[in-house]
């Protein structure tokens, strides 16, 4: 009897072997089974996108070159493709580097003028009022203001003006943007910044950029 009872011990304890190693086994599969299934999609590493600030500076105005008239006290800044064609005491004329042949009297041009009229009374007018009564003089072929609006660079107040402007034979209706800009201390004279190339739009941008930094200097 000692001997049959001490085989059926053996058996019970060969069963609970058996059946804690299928249990450990069971749980070590599933466990690995979540570890591998908890993310159903590859999770990729996003590379970082690099960003160059300055891909195309002169579009924004951005490291532009200064010029500086040091007889009419004036200064601005232009692209860096561009050059200067032609600068006296009074006026400077500029153009994109690669077009110098084809506009050689350059495609915006800044100058120092007395003012039309002054044996009129001009010099005693505001600068809006000159160039509504007077500016139409300056010009042969201007015809009248198409769109006129005002310009404040720190401490320099100017208008930019669309003219209607009639030339050629047969007569041709074009127009012309000229930027005006008066020193108060200097109501005799005034600065035109004017867009000579009219029909080329793409210039329409750098001339605004460049208008927007025009400033009297000491």
């Amino acid at each position: 009897m000692r001997q049959r009872g001490f085989v059926e011990i053996i058996v019970i304890i060969g069963i609970l072997v058996l059946v804690a190693i299928g249990g450990a086994y069971y749980f070590g599969t599933q466990k690995n089974n979540i570890n591998s299934t908890s993310s159903p999609f590859p999770v990729s590493q996003a590379s970082p996108t690099t960003v160059d600030e300055t891909a195309n500076p002169d579009s924004i105005g951005a490291n532009w070159k200064t010029y500086i008239n040091q007889k009419s006290k004036f200064s601005l800044k232009y692209p860096l493709n561009w050059s200067i064609i032609k600068q006296t005491d009074e006026t400077v004329s500029l153009a994109p580097a690669d077009k110098l042949n084809e506009y050689s009297y350059g495609v915006i041009e800044v100058s120092i003028n007395p003012k039309t009229g002054i044996e009129k009374g001009s010099s005693n007018l505001s600068l809006e009022e000159y160039i509504k009564k007077f500016a139409v003089e300056e010009i042969q072929g201007l015809d009248k203001v198409a769109s006129m609006k005002k310009i404040t660079n720190e401490k320099t107040v100017g208008y930019k003006v669309v003219w209607n402007l009639v030339e050629g034979s047969p007569a041709q209706s074009k127009t012309l943007t000229i930027a005006y800009f008066e020193r108060f201390a200097d109501p005799e004279h005034i600065a035109r910044f004017g867009w000579i190339i009219q029909e080329k739009a793409e210039y329409e941008n750098i001339y605004n950029e460049m208008i927007s930094t025009f400033k009297f200097t000491p």
